[in-house]
């Protein structure tokens, strides 16, 4: 019997402790919860003008209770008692000397710099988090971008294949901005970075994916008119380097937006044309996959300028160089003087500037091309 009573006596102190923790627990979140929910949202000046009142007010506090000779009311060492004890860190080093000075350091030092802790915590992490909601959903700008490459209209696979064909290609390690008005998240995000629009030809989503800076530009509208607009916008804010692609359903559309700008490469659909050249040529449609895309087969077709400081050479000794020393195969020639036209004939010489069509395993860039054993 006593020991049950003795138990009963000793389980007192604990029930009691539970009682006030409940009821801390509810003034806590009745009181405390909406004045901490209040702080979070503040905006920075505000919190930090709120940081600089409860230094003040804390300091003038200590100033008033603490006696003379305590270390922590002087400006050189009150800055790290304020920081130290408001982070909870507390090494201890400095404390105050006076019972009034200690309610003080509770009440608005560890309470308040508590709070304020949680606070800029909780707004970096917001902002952070506001930051990437706002990219993935196509509201960011990248203007801090240069050479990177912008594909205007999302066309679902298609598109998703134009984005991995220039990923696969181990040469191009440049960043992708793609800009829709169809879809408002990002589709790719782990890919490619993201701006949305309710039109695409308008001077914000022209102005956010910086195509002033870009190096390439690929124009796939949902229909030729749209492709036509987004064409001129992109135009109107060239600043000379970059190179501009849009594909067209009819060729009228195409020469429009060759009328605008002739550098403006257009590519009209070839589907029928296609079709016909694999029924008259068997195998001629796994040739042309091969050779245009960088995800299939082990020869592609691409691309490489003669560099300005190469004397001329005759078409035979590029063909002879490259294939001799690159396995490459040269296809045509594009003469700097007019670029829209393909040189086949072997008598031609290739200038300085000249741009050179191949097929290789994998692209050639200048630097890659050991010129100078061209014609030996």
């Amino acid at each position: 019997m006593s020991n049950l009573y003795l138990h009963e006596v000793n389980a007192t102190p604990n029930c009691v402790s539970v009682l006030w923790g409940g009821l801390f627990r509810v003034f806590f979140i009745k009181k405390l919860r909406p004045l901490l929910a209040y702080v979070y949202r503040l905006s920075w000046p505000s919190l930090i003008a709120t940081t600089i009142f409860l230094f003040t007010l804390t300091w003038v506090g200590l100033l008033i209770l603490e006696p003379s000779d305590s270390p922590i009311i002087r400006a050189d060492t009150f800055w790290w008692f304020f920081f130290v004890t408001g982070t909870t860190v507390g090494y201890g080093d400095f404390a105050p000397m006076s019972q009034g000075g200690r309610v003080i350091t509770v009440i608005f030092n560890m309470a308040g710099g508590i709070g304020l802790l949680g606070a800029f915590i909780g707004k970096l992490a917001g902002d952070f988090s506001t930051l990437i909601r706002r990219r993935h959903l196509g509201k960011g700008s990248y203007l801090y971008m240069t050479g990177h490459i912008v594909i205007f209209g999302w066309r679902k696979e298609r598109t998703r294949k134009i984005i991995e064909s220039i990923l696969a290609d181990e040469a191009e390690n440049r960043q992708i901005v793609l800009c829709s008005s169809t879809v408002t998240e990002n589709p790719m995000p782990e890919k490619v970075s993201f701006v949305s629009g309710s039109q695409l030809a308008t001077d914000d989503v022209l102005q956010r994916s910086n195509v002033t800076e870009a190096s390439c530009v690929i124009i796939d509208g949902g229909n030729d008119d749209q492709t036509l607009a987004i064409g001129i916008g992109v135009n109107a804010l060239l600043n000379g380097h970059t190179h501009v692609v849009a594909y067209f359903q009819v060729e009228e559309y195409a020469k429009l937006l060759r009328n605008v700008n002739s550098k403006i490469e257009t590519i009209v659909d070839m589907s029928g044309d296609l079709l016909v050249r694999a029924m008259q040529d068997p195998g001629s449609s796994q040739l042309h996959e091969e050779l245009l895309s960088a995800l299939v087969g082990s020869a592609t077709q691409f691309s490489v300028q003669v560099p300005d400081n190469i004397p001329t050479m005759s078409y035979l000794d590029i063909l002879i160089g490259l294939k001799r020393h690159h396995n490459a195969t040269l296809l045509a020639v594009a003469p700097s003087q007019d670029p829209t036209r393909l040189c086949l004939n072997a008598s031609n010489d290739i200038n300085s500037g000249d741009s050179l069509f191949i097929v290789a395993k994998r692209r050639l860039s200048q630097i890659d091309i050991d010129w100078s054993k061209f014609g030996t």
